[in-house]
């Protein structure tokens, strides 16, 4: 099995992210006035779904760097 391309990870990567963000913003919709009894616009749904993104993106990247350097000193991450 090959390694998965650069363009392949950017569209991974970026459907994903499409998919959080829908979902995001669709669970907030219902789940902040259903349980929280708190009312905001969409706009403010769509700001706080892009902060949350915007946060699990950085997360993402800095745990795969953790690993990448993890499985480059030998130390971690068993070879298949």
């Amino acid at each position: 099995m090959s390694a998965q391309t650069k363009i392949g990870s950017l569209v991974e990567l970026t459907m994903s992210k499409l998919i959080g963000f829908i979902l995001a913003v669709a669970t907030q919709y219902f789940i902040l006035p259903l349980f929280f009894h708190v009312q905001i616009g969409i706009i403010q749904n769509m700001k706080i779904a892009i902060i949350f993104i915007i946060v699990a993106t950085i997360k993402s990247y800095c745990i795969r760097r953790l690993f990448n350097w993890l499985h480059s000193c030998d130390w971690f991450i068993p070879e298949n």
